[in-house]
């Protein structure tokens, strides 16, 4: 485990997750729930890196991750995802663009990132199945993991979650919901400055990338970050 990881680590103890009244509230309710799954990954480099992403997905698929005390560890099962799932657009997708905005190739853009799900637990193999109570139970983790690392940028891999992503920020300006064709298809993107702890972090979310033209929906996601104001 690295260092930058052990610190996120340390959050989910003082947190108790997975033995926390909302932890214990969760898996009363949904049946066959996972542990929490803890974040992907944050990169060596991450704190000095030029963009500072933090990318979010929505919950971890399948069985991942080594028992750690109430959690389990996902971050070398996340590195062997990111390497070598590339028919997977959540992994593939996410290197390409880390690997257009650092000039990169292969996996070396990983250490430049770090990554996390907005549901901690699971309990499908497959589609994410979460339960509005996973979703807004799981939320002060999520937004502990942002307070630590500060992002400029995050990217939203998720569909069906904005009110939680409103309910994280403290403020939000310069939001903006739009269509754009990707590919063949027309999808909604949703762009905004928000605020926790007075860090100011722009926000993309474009939903999952699963089904969509690759080279577009990178470059969008690429063009965005490099924006900077």
């Amino acid at each position: 485990m690295k260092s930058n990881e052990n610190e996120i680590f340390e959050i989910y103890k003082e947190l108790n997750i997975g033995k926390s009244n909302e932890c214990i509230e969760c898996h009363k309710q949904v049946c066959n729930l996972s542990k929490p799954v803890s974040i992907w990954q944050v990169g060596d480099n991450y704190y000095d890196s030029k963009y500072k992403v933090l990318f979010v997905g929505k919950a971890a698929r399948g069985s991942v991750g080594i028992e750690c005390n109430n959690f389990l560890d996902a971050t070398e099962d996340a590195y062997s995802l990111y390497k070598d799932r590339s028919q997977w657009a959540y992994w593939s997708y996410t290197k390409a663009i880390v690997n257009e905005l650092y000039g990169l190739r292969e996996n070396d853009g990983w250490e430049q990132i770090s990554f996390t799900n907005m549901v901690k637990c699971n309990n499908s193999e497959t589609v994410d199945t979460s339960t509005d109570t996973l979703k807004n139970n799981c939320l002060h983790i999520l937004k502990a993991e942002i307070k630590k690392l500060a992002p400029k940028n995050i990217v939203f891999y998720t569909h069906g979650y904005d009110n939680q992503i409103k309910a994280l920020f403290d403020n939000i300006r310069f939001s903006e919901s739009k269509s754009v064709k990707i590919g063949a298809k027309e999808i909604n993107i949703w762009t905004f400055m928000g605020l926790i702890d007075g860090n100011e972090i722009r926000v993309i979310r474009p939903g999952h990338p699963e089904r969509k033209k690759k080279l577009q929906f990178v470059k969008y996601v690429v063009d965005f970050i490099k924006d900077e104001v």
